[in-house]
């Protein structure tokens, strides 16, 4: 460009990224940390190491804890010991059975969508007898 023209302060002879300009946006001061230092209760003044610090924390956390004398808890506590002999969770194989189960269930409900409207009135029923008893009107 032979004349810029500054867009900053309409002055000829200089672009608006020029810094000698009197109208160029002057960068803000940084924001001073005004929160007050925070007092820390353990200095290092004394000639321990970390290790002996931690030693000497150890040894206050290491207090046998009291028993409880709680009757109540003391019933609760070999319910809780006991092993389940029961296990939820499945098998690999099971879950592909099961898969392969609800696939086949879900095959049959869309080939006969009545099948569907006589499991929504099974549904309904609230004793065994009554499911049956719909179940055998309604085939």
């Amino acid at each position: 460009m032979e004349n810029p023209k500054c867009i900053n302060c309409g002055k000829l002879g200089h672009v608006a990224s020029w810094r000698g300009c009197e109208k160029f946006p002057k960068p803000r001061p940084p924001a001073t940390n005004r929160q007050p230092p925070t007092t820390f209760a353990h200095r290092t003044t004394d000639n321990r190491t970390f290790a002996q610090t931690l030693a000497q924390n150890n040894q206050q956390q290491s207090i046998p804890p009291q028993p409880f004398n709680f009757p109540a808890l003391q019933q609760m506590v070999p319910l809780l010991q006991t092993p389940s002999t029961q296990s939820d969770e499945l098998t690999i194989p099971e879950i592909l059975e099961l898969l392969k189960t609800l696939n086949d269930l879900r095959v049959a409900l869309t080939q006969n969508p009545s099948l569907l409207a006589i499991l929504r009135n099974i549904k309904l029923c609230k004793t065994p007898n009554e499911m049956i008893e719909k179940l055998l009107t309604t085939t």
